[in-house]
Parts: C-alpha cells; sequence; structure tokens
C-alpha cells in the first residue's frame, strides 16, 4: 500500500478504478479501515470507470498514530494535503460519521477542489441526549482507564449502531457483532479520533458558506446521529438534499448498502461527471469526425 508524509504523518492510501484528475474520495468514520469503504461502496465505483481514493485517517493502521491529541483541524488538513499531493483537480468528498464533519470542515477551510458533499449520518456537532451520554460514556473509559470486558463493550456497541429492526434479525445481528468485536478501544490512535471526533464545537452556525452540491443521508433510526440532526445539516447547507433510510440505524452503511450506493450513483451523475471508459469513447468520436 503507498504511503505519502502529510503533516508529519505517513498516511497510507490507496487508488482504484481509473487515472482521472476527478475522483471520488472516501472518508472513513472512527477507527475505520479503508477496507470497509473498499468492499462496499469504492470496489462498484471502480468497476463502473471511476477514480477513487481511498486512505486510513492518522491513529488508524497502517497510517502511523502520531501522539495525541487530534484535532479536527489536524484530521481535513491531512485529508486536503494528501489529495492535494495526488494531484487531483476535481473531487467528490463520501463521508461517514466522522469521516462527514471531516469533509464539512475540508470545505469550509477552502479546499477548492471539492465539487460534491455526500454525508452520511454526519455528526457536526450536535448530539441527541441519548448521543450526549454514549459519548461522555465512552470519553470517561478512555480518561480513567478502565475497560469492561470486550465482549462487553462489544455488545454496547451492537446496541448502539443498530436500529430495533436490525437486532432482531439474527443475521445480521451475528455479522454486526464480529464486526464491532473486532474493535480495539485500547487503541491510542482511535481514543484521539474520538476525542476529536466528539468536540463540543457547532459546526452549523458555519454551514451556510458550503456553496458544493450536498447530499445529506440519515437513519430513520440512529441513536448516535439521530435523522432529525442529520435533516438539520441539510437546511443549513444553502441547496442540500436530504434523503433518509427507513428502519436504520447508525450501521445503516452497513446493513442499507445497496441503498446508499444506489444514491451515491445517482449523486455522482447529478455532478455530470463521466466514467473514464465514456470520456474515453467520446475523445475517440470527436477525433473520428
Amino acid at each position: 500500500m503507498p504511503e505519502l508524509h502529510i503533516n508529519d504523518c505517513e498516511l497510507h492510501y490507496e487508488l482504484l478504478g481509473s487515472r482521472s484528475s476527478d475522483c471520488v474520495v472516501f472518508i472513513p468514520g472512527l477507527g475505520m479501515p479503508l477496507q470497509t469503504w473498499r468492499e462496499r461502496y469504492a470496489a462498484p465505483l471502480a468497476d463502473s470507470g471511476y477514480s477513487i481514493l481511498l486512505f486510513n485517517l492518522r491513529g488508524t493502521a497502517p497510517s502511523e498514530t502520531t501522539p495525541p491529541p487530534y484535532s479536527l483541524e489536524l484530521l481535513a488538513d491531512d485529508c486536503s494535503k494528501l489529495i492535494e499531493a495526488l494531484g487531483f483537480q476535481r473531487v467528490l468528498l463520501v463521508g461517514y460519521s466522522l469521516g462527514s464533519r471531516i469533509a464539512a470542515h475540508m470545505v469550509l477551510r477552502g479546499l477548492s477542489a471539492v465539487t460534491g458533499l455526500f454525508l452520511v449520518a454526519p455528526h457536526l456537532g450536535r448530539s441527541s441526549a441519548c448521543g450526549a451520554a454514549i459519548i461522555e460514556a465512552e470519553g470517561a473509559i478512555y480518561k480513567t482507564n478502565s475497560y469492561p470486558p470486550p465482549s462487553y463493550m462489544a455488545l454496547c456497541d451492537l446496541l448502539q449502531i443498530c436500529s430495533w429492526r436490525e437486532l432482531v434479525d439474527d443475521r445480521t445481528t451475528r455479522s454486526m457483532l464480529r464486526a464491532v468485536s473486532a474493535t480495539d478501544y485500547r487503541d491510542v490512535g482511535r481514543q484521539a479520533q474520538f476525542f476529536a471526533a466528539t468536540s463540543e464545537h457547532d459546526d452549523h452556525a458555519q454551514l451556510h458558506r458550503i456553496a458544493v452540491k450536498t447530499r445529506v443521508i440519515g437513519f430513520e433510526q440512529d441513536v448516535i446521529t439521530p435523522s432529525r440532526l442529520c435533516a438539520e445539516v441539510a437546511t443549513a447547507i444553502p441547496g442540500a438534499q436530504y434523503l433518509e433510510i427507513s428502519g436504520a440505524g447508525h450501521a445503516g452503511f452497513f446493513v442499507r448498502r445497496n441503498e446508499i450506493l444506489a444514491a451515491l450513483r445517482r449523486f455522482v451523475e447529478e455532478l455530470g461527471w463521466s466514467t473514464a471508459a465514456c470520456a474515453d469513447s467520446a475523445q475517440l468520436a470527436r477525433s473520428d469526425t
């Protein structure tokens, strides 16, 4: 996996699909390795001819874990400088949870290459009462270094990210429990990302400055980033459109992949981007005339 030295940190990345100056950039959520994007979303778009950039955030191996603390500004600057170093002229930023907040900060900090935002379950500094309680409880575990058994932590994660509709499906429950059981809650990089992600600063007052085409995806039964807060994000960004996935919790990113991928494909088409294959065909047609 290639790497670049950005802001005194080695960031590992992966390029898929065509080699184009236009690129769909996937920004991961908390502790989320790039493979999660690749398997569910990036590979299908790459197979359709789009240029794709995946990477691991600072603090997610094999990217370097630099000493904490991290800030949203630092994580956003890492991502922006990676895009600039790779020479992309137009990018669509696709973010999930923490990744959505990073994507919004990249635009607010002036990354001119961004032509679109696709924000899935965006957490932009506001929490519900339940979400605030989750943040406080997890933060207390890290601050006091008092860790419950891993199986209990995994169960708590499962109950937080899945809706009741998803939990009554045994196949979904087993699959998600396997996924969250792989989380290393003692990992220093993940903890640093957590505290950056849960900073109390409310980004909503700045969202009116976002002037790129935006689609916001919310999940009806999400207790971490409730759908009403996702809808508020869409309302605050001029011209943004909102899509709500019914019956889904925060794990809708994983279990409702087909609906989200279809929405992402439509959004890319609305941006007027053509695949490399289409562009090559058009170039051949022009040369034949």
